[in-house]
């Protein structure tokens, strides 16, 4: 006589100081789906399998399946990271010296004002500066865009220009 599987009991999962410990694809499915039934999850991370793309992302990186939640964003499509996480990534990796930002306003030409990045990598002797610009955020269509745009546009300068520099430096 064969066991009915309508009768099996998931075997509960360990859980440390630091959470809930996932150990195979079923344990990482069933922590998403709970996560994406919970309410709790940032805008854009409302399904399971989002959930999931965000955790393996994330989980890549080194990160707990929470903080990978926190910290990844969809952007165009494709899995991205919000905010400081990158900028917090590239720092634990020791590969960063010296990191700076700033912006400048230009009350004369207001398209020209710009948030800087600047950081020195390890091994290098130069540092690396990138920026980005308020003419350049209206090429891309991004100035007066509803949302952060609008409400942060400073900050959402500096997110494009530590993106950009992230990536290149």
């Amino acid at each position: 006589m064969s066991e009915s599987t309508e009768n099996v009991v998931a075997q509960p999962q360990p859980v440390s100081r630091r959470g809930v410990q996932i150990g195979s694809m079923g344990d990482a499915i069933e922590f998403a789906s709970r996560v994406a039934k919970s309410g709790m999850c940032p805008r854009g991370m409302d399904s399971p399998e989002k959930i999931l793309v965000a955790m393996q992302t994330g989980m890549e990186a080194g990160l707990s399946p929470m903080q990978a939640i926190r910290s990844v964003v969809v952007i165009n499509g494709l899995p991205s990271w919000k905010g400081d996480a990158g900028l917090g990534l590239v720092r634990a990796s020791g590969k960063m010296q010296n990191f700076r930002a700033w912006n400048v306003r230009d009350e004369k030409n207001p398209d020209e004002s710009a948030a800087y990045v600047e950081s020195l990598r390890a091994g290098n002797t130069e540092p690396t500066r990138h920026s980005f610009s308020v003419a350049m955020a209206k090429r891309a269509g991004l100035w007066g865009k509803t949302g952060p745009w609008s409400q942060y546009p400073q900050r959402m300068l500096y997110y494009r220009a530590l993106g950009f520099h992230l990536r290149d430096a």
